[in-house]
């Protein structure tokens, strides 16, 4: 009769497999643990610079594009938060005027511009300026029927000649006429504000706007209890990166920025100066 060998793995075999597998298993967690951690990392750096490029390259634009006179700067503690905000009211259009109601003559409902600016770009319910030199000649109410921001209440394009007619809901006079017969269409103002703890950590860049016109540069409570406000950046290291040279009837107005961000434990800085380029 003959005997059947039983087969299967030894004892040591089975051990031998088991930390050979436990070995290859540990290395190669160990390749996905990294690999994950790059990925999360640089994940990371990217979302941050991302962000931070694109509110300063915003940023910038803004103030390019600002209405003269409309940049100021103010910083301060609101609770337990600090922050910087720099205020400007972007353009929406601008053009020449061939009449209009200016202090030296009579008070004019009407204006009538020359047509060189997109008829999309001048609308109902924006506010026209004539003559803008400081921060009170944009954000001071008009003195009854004379000043130099005025609501526009209709809009009508002429067909026989290229002008159009700007119509205010009274008759108003403009207090300084513009050496170059320039008008300037705008919305309300915007902000962007560098806001943090009042130990300076925890640094973010907001956006507001829809908060309105006011002689005294509003806070941040008033911005957010008036306007909306969106983030802009985060892991911004610098509680107060800007500064601001005014303009004068020489130069226009510079923005001074160093703002750096930190992520990861590695930071980085953008340096700009950026000049507003509209004169009144």
């Amino acid at each position: 009769m003959r005997m059947l060998r039983s087969r299967g793995f030894t004892l040591v075999e089975m051990v031998t497999v088991i930390l050979v597998l436990g070995v290859l298993a540990v290395g190669v967690s160990s390749f996905i643990i990294f690999g994950t951690r790059i990925f999360v990392e640089s994940s990371a750096v990217e979302q941050v610079t991302g962000e931070s490029r694109y509110a300063i390259e915003r940023m910038t634009r803004d103030i390019r594009a600002a209405l003269p006179g409309s940049a100021r700067l103010a910083s301060g503690n609101s609770g337990s938060e600090s922050w910087q905000c720099l205020e400007l009211v972007p353009i929406a259009a601008s053009s020449s005027y061939l009449s209009i109601g200016l202090a030296s003559g009579p008070a004019s409902k009407t204006a009538t511009l020359f047509r060189d600016a997109p008829q999309t770009g001048i609308a109902v319910g924006q506010f026209a300026f004539v003559y803008p030199l400081a921060e009170s000649d944009v954000y001071a109410n008009p003195a009854g029927n004379l000043g130099k921001r005025f609501v526009v209440q209709k809009v009508t394009e002429a067909s026989a000649a290229d002008t159009i007619e700007l119509e205010f809901a009274t008759a108003v006079r403009f207090s300084e006429a513009s050496p170059s017969r320039r008008i300037f269409l705008t919305g309300t103002p915007i902000s962007y504000c560098f806001i943090g703890d009042v130990s300076g950590g925890d640094i973010k860049l907001w956006h507001f706007a829809g908060y309105g016109f006011s002689p005294t540069q509003p806070d941040v409570p008033a911005m957010r209890a008036g306007g909306q406000a969106a983030l802009m950046a985060q892991g911004v290291v610098s509680a107060a990166p800007l500064s601001l040279l005014p303009s004068t009837l020489m130069n226009n107005a510079v923005i001074q920025l160093d703002a750096a961000f930190s992520v990861n434990g590695q930071s980085f800085g953008y340096q700009h100066q950026v000049q507003v380029i509209n004169v009144p």
